[in-house]
């Protein structure tokens, strides 16, 4: 059986589509674990509908504690072989989870992941999967495939994909609950330190909906840095673990790294308050010295050399020039 759970919050307008999409699934052995996570637009009422209906629906309602919360219930109250993870303003292909469940008993495999249509306003404006099936281990053998599609944002969201339920019960893993951004990828990586196969489908089978209403991951945050750095260490830690010291991991790690810098520090000008702390603590971090060896970012000879020698000052005059 395959374990759907859906966190659910003030999700009124797209709940619907979301739950017909799941009850019209040509795999019939599924448990669908809805978390109402202290709605107030009536989305409550809505699976407490589809429990009635189906009793494959089970509705659990709850005070407001955050989608890694919600998600963390339904997978402590999941029965299930297999784990699948869908939003609830989302919806899925007929045959998703068909297709997941036939890749990851196709052999020894242990996460199976499809592609994904970006949809806003009912029309698709973007479409990710690959142009053929394949399956691997995560080893040396497989390191550039595996960077591929990383850098395709495959390993970012626990949606798309169906998960081994003994292997995230017996190993501890939970959505950490005290991040609001980015706790998807340290589940994901979490994860996949105990996952030796992997299966990607060349299908697009997932609908993700953007809503524009105001996500996290469009604010500007003041610990941007933070935590994208803190995100950058576990992915050099499970690179090291699984790759051990090759070049072309190293490459893909400080060129992320030189992003986050970056990024970081051009976000300056637009952080409500300005503090000369905030540069500073970007470009005293360790790995700058590393980013020696990778010095041939795209960006202006000043600001490379600004950020490798650690110029903070620099950035601090130049930014309030600028004003």
């Amino acid at each position: 059986m395959i374990s759907i759970i859906v966190p659910v919050y003030n999700s009124h307008s797209y709940l619907v589509t979301c739950l017909d999409s799941i009850r019209n699934q040509t795999f019939l052995d599924w448990e669908c674990i809805l978390v109402d996570d202290g709605s107030i637009d009536g989305s409550g009422d809505i699976i407490d509908q589809y429990e009635r209906i189906d009793e494959r629906f089970i509705a659990i309602h709850r005070s407001n504690g955050g989608v890694s919360s919600a998600r963390n219930v339904g997978i402590s109250r999941s029965k299930g072989e297999y784990v699948a993870f869908i939003d609830s303003d989302d919806w899925i292909d007929s045959r998703y989870l068909e297709k997941l469940y036939n890749a990851i008993i196709s052999g020894d495999i242990d996460l199976s992941i499809c592609g994904y249509h970006k949809v806003k306003q009912d029309e698709i404006i973007h479409s990710l999967y690959t142009d053929d099936s394949v399956s691997f281990c995560i080893d040396r053998d497989n390191e550039s495939l595996f960077i591929d599609l990383i850098e395709q944002y495959y390993f970012f969201n626990p949606w798309q994909k169906l998960f081994r339920l003994s292997i995230i019960k017996d190993n501890g893993i939970a959505f950490n609950e005290t991040c609001s951004y980015g706790e998807d990828l340290l589940f994901n990586f979490c994860y996949l330190e105990h996952v030796q196969r992997v299966s990607v489908i060349n299908e697009a089978l997932y609908y993700y909906r953007v809503t524009g209403e105001g996500s996290l991951s469009r604010r500007i945050r003041p610990d941007w840095f933070d935590i994208n750095y803190s995100q950058w260490t576990v992915l050099r830690r499970f690179f090291e673990a699984k790759f051990g010291d090759y070049e072309l991991s190293k490459v893909f790690l400080y060129r992320r790294l030189w992003g986050i810098i970056y990024d970081s520090v051009f976000l300056y000008p637009r952080l409500p308050q300005r503090r000369l702390n905030y540069l500073k603590r970007i470009l005293s971090i360790p790995e700058i010295n590393e980013l020696r060896l990778y010095d041939d970012f795209p960006c202006s000879k000043w600001i490379s050399v600004s950020i490798l020698n650690r110029w903070f000052l620099v950035f601090y005059l130049y930014f309030y020039l600028k004003r």
